[in-house]
């Protein structure tokens, strides 16, 4: 996977971020590289850009970008910032991906299925629910 032409890494360790009121008030909504968490992640630890979306954070370091996961606390808050509302300072701690998504992990394919059944039955799959009023989701640069 890579990111504007860099390659992406999984994080092995947390990393912990204090978003102050300062990045709170230079931070911009719906702007997943200028939002609060970005501007914490690149003043705390010396990164040349950082991108937060909902789920995962993206931190630039040299040639690689280093993929976290993002607590469910942090993305309300960002939530709540990208809707208009207050976003509150606090202590967050960003950790690994899990092992089911990190980037080598084994893909689904190579398990195989016995059985070649329908999953669903007859039942209707149920709508995919999108946030509306918040920052684009992130589209990587597949190999």
């Amino acid at each position: 996977m890579k990111i504007q032409g860099v390659d992406v890494e999984d994080a092995n360790e947390k990393l912990e971020i204090s978003i102050t009121k300062t990045d709170i008030r230079l931070g911009a909504k719906k702007n997943s590289d200028a939002c609060a968490a970005a501007r914490a992640l690149c003043r705390q630890h010396h990164a040349e850009a950082a991108l937060v979306h909902f789920s995962r954070a993206y931190i630039k370091r040299g040639d690689k970008w280093i993929r976290y996961g993002v607590p469910k606390a942090l993305r309300g808050e960002i939530l709540a910032f990208d809707r208009g509302g207050a976003f509150e300072p606090g202590e967050y701690v960003l950790a690994p991906v899990q092992p089911t998504v990190r980037l080598d992990a084994p893909s689904r394919k190579q398990y195989g299925r016995t059985a070649k059944k329908k999953q669903n039955g007859n039942r209707m799959k149920r709508p995919y629910h999108v946030v509306a009023g918040v920052r684009k989701h992130m589209v990587p640069d597949w190999e």
